[in-house]
């Protein structure tokens, strides 16, 4: 159990400064934040700039570059290897309020629910005898599942823009509270 020293800086658990995770850093570079990975970010909600009732949600981050994505195209099983190969990842304790915490729950639920959409609509080719009726199917799942990605999740959650070995650049956060976040 710590001891709360009225006489120090305002800062994260233990009085450790805003900013303080492996590099201590978060600068904005235009519409983007970047944040070294595992920084502890003031008590102000990422997504909305409210200060009240704020929580923190483990963030666990991955990104992949287009072309490793993209190279599964052209070669499966080559594509699958640079994909693990180039992928990164992150994690960040993210300070949401109560409510952009629970929409950022219901997005996870969404891109699940979306996610076996899709996938069942890509095996509805094999259930039917005409591969027209598949094919229409497996269309309409996937402009559901572009729909609820874009329509649903994506405002709800913070896009990740890049990671590298020391930092994680987001987008969808409230410009405000980044700028709060970074003393911009």
């Amino acid at each position: 159990m710590s001891q709360h020293n009225p006489h120090a800086a305002p800062g994260g658990p233990q009085g450790a400064p805003y900013g303080s995770g492996n590099q201590g850093y978060a600068r904005l570079e235009g519409d983007v934040l970047v944040v070294a990975k595992d920084t502890y970010l003031p008590d102000i909600c990422i997504k909305c700039g409210s200060k009240q009732g704020i929580v923190r949600r483990q963030t666990k981050f991955q990104w992949t570059p287009v072309w490793a994505r993209l190279s599964i195209i052209f070669c499966t099983l080559l594509g699958l290897i640079l994909m693990l190969v180039t992928t990164k990842k992150g994690n960040l304790p993210l300070p949401l309020c109560q409510p952009c915490n629970t929409r950022w729950g219901q997005a996870v639920g969404a891109l699940i629910g979306a996610v076996v959409f899709l996938i069942l609509g890509l095996f509805t080719f094999r259930l039917f005898d005409e591969p027209a009726i598949g094919g229409v199917i497996f269309l309409v799942s996937l402009g559901a599942f572009i729909g609820v990605m874009l329509g649903f999740v994506r405002p709800r959650m913070l896009q990740v823009h890049k990671i590298d070995d020391g930092f994680i650049e987001l987008k969808g956060f409230h410009h405000q509270a980044a700028r709060e976040m970074t003393g911009a």
